[in-house]
């Protein structure tokens, strides 16, 4: 638990750097982590051009890869928030890894856009 606050704070101190990494730096947004009763998310960015990005973040040691668990997790957090909010704007999903994501078929489904820590390093 510890390591998953350190990994969602150090994306909301470097939000600049994620929004530019995911070339979204210029659209206005609100960054917020969200939850119900069911599901997390750890980075909610509710963008002005119809668009939410749902970050997940996942510090490993190796790329990160996304089993069927985790995919249908995923799945259900995603449709969780479009029921929860009513939102009718579409719904990205952003993997920040450590070392990147392994590309499988549940990736390649569900991901939008994969950034590695690389992304904090710039000014």
């Amino acid at each position: 638990m510890i390591l998953l606050v350190t990994c969602i704070t150090v994306c909301l101190k470097h939000i600049y750097q994620l929004k530019r990494g995911l070339r979204i730096d210029a659209i206005f947004s609100t960054n917020s982590s969200w939850f119900n009763k069911n599901s997390q998310i750890d980075l909610l960015i509710d963008r002005d051009d119809n668009v939410m990005n749902i970050c997940e973040m996942k510090f490993y040691n190796a790329p990160f890869v996304i089993d069927e668990k985790y995919y249908q997790g995923l799945k259900n957090k995603i449709t969780e928030l479009q029921q929860e909010t009513r939102t009718r704007k579409n719904i990205f999903l952003v993997m920040v890894t450590t070392y990147g994501l392994k590309e499988n078929e549940y990736s390649n489904e569900l991901v939008q856009q994969a950034l590695d820590i690389t992304v904090f390093l710039g000014s």
